[in-house]
């Protein structure tokens, strides 16, 4: 029962730290803040992904239990099937880990599945298959 209460507290982090980066991003394309506040972005979104990098590696720094590496990954790839994740925020977590064995026990299986989803297909493809899940979730919101 731990692995799966830490990997939903995983899964719960992780989300929180995504809607972070996304809103550092939006205020990076925003030009109406002053220059002072935009330069802190960089360093802002440094942290979000150190945060996120440790949370998959050392969840005991947090008090939280720790979280195996393919639970990690397991954890990333539901959230790249859930398009909850951002090129962006992979970056800086990426750019977090220290460790090239653990970088690859974690990213390597997401990546592996990410390639094989896009293997065959095209732009137009993956455009259409987003308007079809925007079109699917708007149907069922519906109701």
């Amino acid at each position: 029962m731990a692995k799966l209460s830490s990997r939903a507290l995983l899964a719960e982090k992780l989300k929180y730290l995504r809607e972070c980066s996304k809103a550092c991003e939006e205020v990076r394309r925003d030009a109406r803040y002053p220059p002072p506040v935009l330069q802190q972005l960089p360093k802002v979104h440094q942290m979000i992904g150190n945060y996120g990098s440790l949370s998959m590696t050392c969840a005991e720094l947090f008090g939280h239990d720790s979280v195996p590496s393919d639970q990690a990954s397991a954890c990333l790839k539901s959230m790249y099937d859930r398009r909850e994740l951002t090129i962006f925020f992979l970056d800086a977590m990426a750019n977090a880990m220290e460790e090239p064995d653990q970088m690859a026990a974690i990213f390597g299986p997401f990546l592996n599945q990410a390639c094989f989803s896009l293997r065959g297909r095209n732009l137009v493809d993956q455009k259409l298959e987003d308007r079809f899940r925007t079109f699917k979730l708007i149907q069922t919101e519906s109701r």
